[in-house]
């Protein structure tokens, strides 16, 4: 009987283990300083507000570069005046526009994959670290 019950008393524990213990996808729900550095370079001829308009982020506490697709209308209409202004799609530090956004890291069913011209250069530019703002 006693060898029956460690077994049985083991996988009680791993499945509590296993089923209790879920890791979040939560990235952040508090505001977050936050810096919108650039728009993504295969969205940069979309309306402001529009789900196929991307922004770069900088958190401002990690030093994390991330891409929103639901940044809000005030703030996108307010970006894209500034970088109507610029030739690249990444700001300079003074052109930068600070905001405190709440955010989350997007699940797969969420992000959004954009076709990209040939013509556009992408460098760098890193679209697999998507965020939702949390309103």
């Amino acid at each position: 009987m006693r060898t029956f019950i460690k077994p049985l008393l083991l996988l009680v524990l791993s499945i509590v283990a296993i089923t209790g213990c879920k890791k979040s996808s939560e990235r952040s729900r508090s505001l977050v300083a936050t810096s919108v550095i650039g728009i993504d370079p295969c969205s940069q001829d979309y309306s402001p507000g529009t789900p196929q308009k991307g922004y770069v982020l900088l958190n401002g506490n990690t030093g994390d570069v991330v891409v929103t697709y639901n940044l809000p209308v005030d703030i996108a209409r307010k970006v894209d005046a500034t970088f109507k202004l610029k030739n690249n799609v990444y700001f300079t530090d003074d052109t930068r526009v600070k905001v405190d956004l709440p955010y989350r890291v997007a699940s797969d069913s969420e992000k959004v994959y954009l076709l990209c011209p040939a013509i556009v250069f992408v460098g760098d530019f890193d679209s697999s670290k998507q965020v939702i703002i949390v309103q």
